[in-house]
């Protein structure tokens, strides 16, 4: 194993306080749901921790699907569901607006052409 490889590795640990089983939810239609459920490192619930819910979507767009997703504050799937379009909203507000400034950031940026300074006789 080189060098590299060895620093590589030694980096990666993985914290056992914060372990989560995932589930999966989906309408097979618009949306999916993710729970994370909060276990112990011997692969029991930890009912200390409250999972954490989060809602995706796609929307689509001329350049193609764009991936939407929103943290909830619900503690079941049934409060996911129900809270769900209003985070879906504005997480893709979010979006909209992140795109927009990306795209005065771009145009401000960008060299601006020069008119020619050909003469013609």
């Amino acid at each position: 194993m080189s060098e590299t490889d060895s620093k590589t590795n030694a980096a990666i640990k993985v914290n056992a306080e914060k372990l989560y089983r995932e589930e999966t939810y989906t309408d097979t239609e618009v949306c999916y749901f993710r729970q994370l459920i909060p276990i112990r490192p011997d692969g029991s619930q930890d009912p200390a921790r409250k999972p954490i819910f989060m809602g995706m979507t796609h929307v689509v767009t001329e350049a193609g699907p764009v991936p939407v997703q929103a943290a909830l504050e619900a503690k079941t799937l049934d409060e996911a569901i129900l809270e769900f379009p209003e985070a879906a909203k504005k997480a893709l507000d979010d979006l909209v607006t992140k795109a927009k400034e990306a795209q005065i950031q771009r145009s401000r940026s960008e060299p601006k052409p020069q008119p020619s300074r050909i003469v013609v006789p």
